[in-house]
Formats: C-alpha cells, structure tokens, sequence
C-alpha cells in the first residue's frame, strides 16, 4: 500500500478483516472494500468512469480474489500474484476476461537483491511507516504462539514478529 502510494498510486484495499480495512485508510488508502459486503469490481468502476483499475496486486490466497481482481481491472491491465505459493492449488476463471480483454497475469514470489537494497533505503530513510504494521512481538521462547496468532487471523493481526527472549 505504502509502497504503492509512493510511486503515485491511488490504492483501493479489499480485505474481509475490519481491522486491517481501517489501518489501510490510516495509511492512505484511497478506499477499502470488504468484498463479504460489497463488489471490488464496483468500487473501482465508479472511482474510474467505469473504466477499471489499472493494475492489481494480490498478496491473499485462493480463488476468490484472483478473479475479484479480474472482474476490477480494466481492458490492458496487468494483475500479479504476489506469493500464490501453494503448489497444485487450481482457479477457475474465466480466461475470456484476460485474452479478450488483453489482461496480463504474472507471478512473483521472490525480490532481488537491488530491490532488497531499494527497499533497505526507503524503510532506513523512513519513507514509509512500519511500526503499525507490528501488531504482536512475541519471544522467541514462546515462538509457538507467535505460529498459533499467524494461522488464526483476527481482526487486530497484522504482522507478528518473533523477538530474541530478554536476558537477565
């Protein structure tokens, strides 16, 4: 989203966690959507003359927001899927939606090292907010736990990061 906006994006956030939708508007979201209450693809029609979003990132798993994402972007637009890990997972979509719509689909799942660098330079130089990202800090000692809050999202999850125990 940050990163997004920093190149100039107007961003529209879809997530069926509330907590998430409203930190997302905190960070600059130009509009969020809870797809369990409204249509993604709607949204970014009327933000766009009905054109559709140029371009979609999604960063959440299975079938449903694929084709969300298709559904909201416009003729030409280009869709990735960031960190669609699972082997063997299969989604049905419709494939007239991106060959007679000209849509591009690719997949990333790794960074290089230049945009590790890069993105190293934009958190040291402070060009983007994290701390509010960090919902829980767990210690390495009850590291468990820290898997147990990743697998059972609730609606104040964001990220968890695993902190070395204190001494003393």
């Amino acid at each position: 989203l940050q990163l997004a906006i920093r190149e100039g994006a107007n961003v529209v956030i879809a997530d069926m966690l509330e907590g998430r939708l409203a930190l997302s508007e905190e960070l600059g979201a130009l509009r969020t959507v809870n797809p369990d209450t409204e249509h993604l693809n709607e949204v970014c029609a009327s933000l766009t003359d009905g054109r559709g979003a140029d371009r979609a990132i999604i960063a959440a798993g299975g079938p449903g927001p694929v084709r969300d994402a298709i559904r909201a972007t416009r003729p030409g637009a280009m869709i990735l899927l960031f960190a669609q890990t699972p082997r063997g997972e299969e989604i049905h979509v419709d494939v007239g939606d991106l060959c007679l719509d000209e849509k591009q689909m690719i997949g990333s799942y790794a960074t290089s090292l230049d945009e590790a660098d890069e993105t190293l330079q934009i958190v040291t130089a402070g060009e983007i907010e994290l701390d509010s990202l960090v919902s829980h800090q767990v210690p390495l000692s009850e590291a468990g736990r820290a898997f147990e809050l990743g697998a059972n999202n609730t609606d104040d999850t964001m990220r968890i990061v695993v902190v070395p125990d204190e001494q003393g």
